[in-house]
């Protein structure tokens, strides 16, 4: 039997109703009615029946008729005006399967299901914990609301498109890869993560950090970075006496007083030698300080890299690289902000570089110096910035810490050029 348009909006409403109910989430035949106010004692949550509206209220009271006949729904006349009328429409739960078909409406709890095996099915093919979290929080959320949320894309389609940026996204990637290269070979499209996943991917990184960074002060470019999707080939700055040795030979940076760059692409298939009379390493944040270090403060034997805040999976197999090409007697620096971020690069370069690596200039005495210049900080980031008292990396650095905590202060480290 084909309903009319009247009638399946009769069936539609109801289901909204439904699948916004307790017993839907629960999975459970609804205890209490299922009901629609027609128009009872002047409430109404069905605006199509407007009783002003004497064509439109006679179609409606015709189409719930028939919508009883055939035992789908039922219904009563609100007191006093019984035949002109309706008062309350509410779903014959028994029916509910029935009814779905009848709207011709895929019930929800399918789709939640088929979305759920999506979810549980990319979740086989993710391997940064990250994106793991993230799946995993979906999977939860969905689990027990029995709703997609707005943290998807709204159509099927499009679902199965973002988890497969997703995995792709999760994957190691050492060189990095090209926005547009990274969108051809996850959709097919070289603009088409631009267009619809790009910003959907960065709230998630945002969220869920990959590296222990508080990703909420990077700009977008940086926050893909930390993936290794680049807008353009990244190039590595530094100066200092070091070679790259490639297959096809040898170029030698020494001789650079301003230092040089390197494509990540040559340092994939390369080997770094750094010349024995280096003595220490420093890494510096910010361009500016490094470029003013660079060009009036390096020392002969100073191999000085720009550190660039959040750095990338390419960047970090240069760290790795430097690391094993300089001997255990060289000392390692790392010069940056003295705030949240500053701190948190630090203790991820400890971590997964070099335990060793010593704060530059990122102490209470440089504080209390420049005091003047420091920056109040909210109460929210004083909050964040309380949990690096709990990184075991950073037990060195508890006093400068503390002075932040204790007077709510940063300090940026552009303020330090002389």
């Amino acid at each position: 039997m084909n309903l009319n348009k009247e009638q399946k909006k009769v069936l539609n409403a109801l289901l909204d109703k439904y699948e916004r109910s307790k017993s839907y989430v629960e999975g459970k035949t609804p205890v209490r009615r299922i009901q629609l106010n027609f128009y009872n004692d002047g409430k109404c949550d069905f605006s199509e029946y407007d009783i002003e509206n004497t064509d439109a209220r006679v179609i409606y009271n015709d189409a719930v008729i028939e919508l009883k006949k055939i035992g789908l729904v039922d219904y009563s006349w609100m007191r006093g005006q019984e035949r002109h009328l309706i008062g309350k429409v509410w779903l014959m739960p028994e029916r509910t399967r029935e009814i779905y078909q009848f709207a011709e409406r895929v019930p929800k709890a399918d789709y939640v299901d088929s979305i759920l095996l999506l979810l549980m099915d990319a979740l086989d093919h993710i391997t940064a914990p990250w994106a793991k979290k993230c799946v995993e929080q979906w999977i939860s959320t969905i689990e027990k609301s029995r709703t997609v949320g707005a943290f998807l894309p709204s159509a099927s389609k499009e679902i199965e498109e973002f988890l497969k940026v997703m995995i792709a996204a999760s994957q190691p990637c050492e060189t990095g890869v090209l926005e547009r290269v990274f969108s051809t070979r996850c959709l097919g499209d070289s603009k088409k993560f631009e267009k619809l996943y790009r910003g959907r991917l960065i709230r998630i990184l945002k969220k869920y950090s990959p590296n222990e960074i508080d990703a909420e002060g990077l700009n977008e470019e940086e926050t893909l970075s930390q993936i290794g999707i680049e807008k353009y080939p990244e190039q590595i700055a530094f100066c200092g006496k070091m070679k790259l040795k490639l297959p096809c030979g040898t170029t030698d940076f020494a001789p650079l007083q301003s230092g040089a760059y390197l494509n990540v692409i040559d340092l994939r298939d390369g080997e770094l030698i750094v010349d024995e009379s280096v003595n220490r390493v420093l890494m510096i944040e910010n361009k500016a300080n490094y470029v003013d270090y660079v060009l009036n403060r390096r020392k002969l034997n100073e191999l000085v890299v720009f550190h660039g805040g959040c750095y990338s999976p390419a960047k970090e197999k240069f760290f790795m690289k430097l690391k094993c090409a300089t001997p255990p007697r060289v000392v390692w620096y790392h010069w940056s902000d003295i705030d949240l971020g500053g701190f948190q690069m630090l203790a991820r370069l400890r971590k997964n570089i070099n335990p060793a690596i010593l704060p530059y200039r990122m102490d209470e005495k440089e504080l209390r110096e420049h005091y003047d210049s420091t920056k109040p900080i909210t109460r929210t980031y004083l909050e964040k910035l309380k949990s690096l008292m709990k990184f075991p990396e950073l037990v060195d650095c508890l006093p400068c810490i503390t002075f932040m905590l204790k007077h709510s202060t940063k300090l940026e480290q552009e303020n330090l050029i002389d």
